[in-house]
């Protein structure tokens, strides 16, 4: 009866630690993506189509936790500045609360496509001139 119990405390302890690991990958790999810029393309000057590749091999060679990888699905499902946001919720989610300057430049980039696109059926102004 001893030793049952001294397996069964063992295996909760070994349980307890592998969870915490766990957290601990995903917390890590959570803020890998809020600083994915910064990660892929570390001090090169990438054109935007190189550094969609770099930020797509960095995360095929970091990110491994199932749970990251469907949030990486559910933030890719939002649209215009909810992914920023998103990616935030999911980090923080997975213990990670610093900061995300990738959440900053999705959201930055979602406003200013909206800008451009308000400009662009606003037209022209118009002249009022006399």
């Amino acid at each position: 009866m001893k030793n049952h119990r001294a397996r069964v405390a063992f295996s909760l302890t070994a349980f307890a630690m592998l969870a915490v690991a766990g957290c601990n990958a995903e917390k890590k790999e959570f803020e890998g993506l809020c600083h994915l810029n910064e990660r892929a393309a570390g001090a090169a000057v990438l054109t935007p189509a190189q550094l969609d590749e770099a930020m797509s091999a960095w995360m095929a060679d970091n990110i491994k936790s199932p749970s990251v990888i469907s949030a990486i699905g559910a933030i890719n499902m939002n649209r215009g500045i909810e992914r920023g946001s998103s990616l935030r919720g999911f980090a923080k989610a997975g213990g990670y609360d610093g900061p995300c300057p990738y959440a900053d430049k999705m959201t930055a980039d979602a406003q200013a496509r909206q800008a451009a696109q308000d400009a662009a059926v606003a037209g022209p102004a118009a002249d009022v001139t006399p």
